[in-house]
């Protein structure tokens, strides 16, 4: 027999049940979903009309259509492209503001092509570490980094080992090669001498030269 307190007793756990449902189903929103965008990814070669669900920092989702009520926050992507994260693997970061520019433009993995050697390399370190997106480092063989009119190894004695392999190991986080510069008018009737320096600075650190 139903009595009035089994009754409410029914009903409560019911309530709390369809609230647990709820809740799940809120839980599985989608923070962000990019809509009639055309995705390009090669990786995964995709290239059409398709919607983007994001999740915390995760893709959640590519289909070909996404409900934007599934999501707290919709951009209407079309006539655009919608693609992974840019890598420019040879920029300068001169300037502070260059990480955060290249981050507009899509850019959201650089490296800086040797724009600093030994003797200024905490610069860039500096501009790396307070990056919004993630920054890597060549140092250039040259302690004294890119210098004009006159190149930088026009005088062989700027590639100096022990001060290039001094400022690899205090940054080994963030320094991933060296940066030799070779043509005529930065490097002259140096430029095999700089590429026997440049790969005796990396040989104990396993890095590559990028010329």
């Amino acid at each position: 027999m139903l009595t009035r307190r089994s009754l409410l007793r029914r009903t409560a756990a019911a309530g709390v049940a369809t609230f647990s449902g709820m809740a799940s189903v809120l839980a599985a929103r989608y923070d962000l979903v990019i809509t009639g965008g055309r995705v390009i990814d090669p990786v995964d070669r995709l290239d059409g009309s398709m919607d983007v669900a994001i999740r915390g920092d995760r893709i959640a989702a590519v289909q070909s259509s996404i409900a934007a009520s599934d999501a707290d926050r919709v951009i209407d992507a079309h006539g655009k492209l919608v693609v992974p994260g840019l890598i420019d693997i040879h920029t300068h970061t001169r300037l502070e503001q260059m990480p955060s520019t290249c981050l507009a433009d899509g850019v959201t993995s650089l490296v800086d092509g040797g724009s600093q050697g030994a003797d200024r390399i905490e610069e860039i370190i500096e501009v790396a570490r307070a990056a919004p997106n993630r920054v890597r480092v060549l140092l250039n063989v040259a302690r004294t980094g890119i210098t004009r009119p006159v190149g930088e190894f026009m005088d062989i004695s700027h590639a100096n080992i022990p001060l290039a392999q001094q400022a690899i190991e205090r940054h080994l986080d963030l320094i991933v090669g060296v940066k030799a510069r070779l043509s005529a008018a930065v490097a002259g009737a140096n430029d095999l001498e700089v590429v026997r320096r440049a790969q005796t600075i990396v040989a104990p650190f396993k890095l590559p030269v990028m010329v």
